[in-house]
């Protein structure tokens, strides 16, 4: 693993991530293997399902060529497609430069809060992306991330409470309680 060493840190050093081949050469094999297995299942299938609607080989093949060269198409476009067109992260995108371009940090906090209802991922990654732009502080964006990642990890017990009841909520609110409390104790106690 690489390590850099801080400027005036006198021996303090931060590692940089090494990106592990075997990692990335197994998600590339299994993905690989998905889409073979997808198109086994498809072309084992077929003359069941030809048969079933009456089609002719020739009309049969037509039918998984296309399907073939759609997976072709969209698979190697899939990522970009869900980056750029993903319906939550597109209108969270707006809205909190909206909010913050409108009320600033505050509203952007507001924003953040009530995201956290829902979910935090659009969120982080907005802020991140409005942080990146200069449109938003790294503070602001940060402390962003932070509501809606606190509010999220406080309303699934909540919603876990109602739907299953108290008791079996118990394993979840109990450590989430604790860690509240440390924080408190050590927040008090760095003052």
């Amino acid at each position: 693993m690489a390590s850099t060493t801080l400027a005036g840190a006198q021996g303090l050093s931060m590692s940089k991530p090494v990106p592990s081949p075997w990692l990335i050469a197994i998600s590339v094999m299994l993905a690989t293997f998905m889409e073979v297995l997808d198109t086994s299942i498809a072309s084992v299938a077929l003359p069941y399902i030809a048969g079933s609607l009456s089609a002719t080989n020739d009309e049969a093949t037509w039918v998984l060529t296309s399907y073939l060269v759609a997976n072709a198409v969209v698979l190697p476009a899939s990522s970009w497609f869900a980056l750029k067109f993903g319906l939550a992260l597109a209108v969270m995108m707006v809205a909190s430069r909206a909010v913050e371009s409108i009320l600033g940090n505050s509203g952007l906090f507001t924003f953040a809060a009530i995201s956290g209802l829902v979910d935090a991922a659009p969120m982080t990654l907005s802020a991140s992306s409005m942080v990146h732009q200069g449109q938003a502080t790294l503070l602001a964006g940060a402390v962003a991330v932070m509501i809606a990642a606190a509010i999220n990890t406080l309303v699934k017990p909540a919603l876990m409470t109602f739907v299953a009841g108290l008791q079996a909520a118990l394993p979840v609110w109990i450590p989430l309680l604790l860690a509240l409390a440390g924080g408190a104790v050590v927040a008090l106690i760095w003052r």
